[in-house]
């Protein structure tokens, strides 16, 4: 008896915190949804966005991470002065096609969810700086995103990757890029035009047997993670001083 009362009790307070959530969103919005910019709905039990969030045609942060969400409306297209858009760490599968109406995003994260595809549309967020994908299941990298020439720091780290597009080169203001956890074997030789690049994490892809020449002339590069078993260029090696610091993981 003690044990179904303790689960009454939780689910009690699942439903007490959700509501309470529900009123003081409204009432926050209810005086006055333009002057509303900054939103943080973390941890609050939801398993969608509150449609009174679209209300707040303002709004330029919007964090909604650790929900338990599973779409995103095509409503969201319409918070145009959205700079940042935290979803991590909820339960959606597809991307809308609206999300990529946002294209004062500098920030996006919607990691840890279960995303199969990233749509060409992402390419038309070019004011992005940075971008979370990682923990998701996405096998493709669309050539789009030779668009994000803002972008610096970038994680699609432990995915479905089997290959990077050639068009990663022209993602010329990368410094942070992490790419592990995936199944990627080699690495394009476009890798090479990344020159912002500062730090490469390319950990877990099993084998990695081809890592281009040309990324020796990645005169900014300072860190490599890579694994033990990768292959690793010559000039790595032979000019420690030059080039990056190489932390093998075993």
């Amino acid at each position: 008896m003690k044990h179904y009362k303790l689960e009454y009790l939780f689910a009690l307070s699942i439903i007490v915190l959700f509501s309470a959530c529900t009123i003081n969103l409204q009432s926050k919005i209810a005086k006055d949804p333009l002057a509303v910019k900054n939103l943080n709905l973390s941890n609050k039990f939801l398993k969608e966005i509150p449609k009174e969030v679209f209300e707040c045609k303002n709004l330029e942060t919007l964090v909604l991470f650790r929900n338990s969400i599973t779409t995103i409306p095509k409503e969201i297209g319409e918070l145009k002065k959205l700079k940042r858009l935290i979803l991590a760490a909820n339960k959606i599968e597809e991307l809308p096609e609206e999300l990529f109406y946002l294209t004062n995003l500098e920030y996006l994260s919607i990691a840890f969810n279960n995303i199969l595809k990233i749509p060409p549309a992402i390419g038309n967020l070019t004011k992005l700086e940075t971008l979370k994908l990682n923990n998701n299941k996405i096998a493709v990298m669309p050539a789009s995103f030779t668009f994000l020439e803002k972008l610096d720091e970038f994680t699609i780290a432990e995915n479905d990757l089997i290959f990077l597009p050639e068009e990663i080169g022209g993602m010329h203001s990368l410094e942070y890029f992490d790419i592990s956890g995936n199944n990627i074997e080699q690495l394009p030789s476009n890798i090479g035009l990344l020159q912002s690049l500062i730090q490469l994490t390319m950990t877990g892809n099993g084998t990695l047997t081809y890592v281009p020449d040309n990324i020796c002339n990645l005169q900014n590069l300072e860190t490599v993670y890579i694994d033990d078993n990768s292959y690793v260029p010559g000039c790595w090696l032979n000019n420690r001083q030059r080039f990056p610091q190489i932390i093998v993981v075993q």
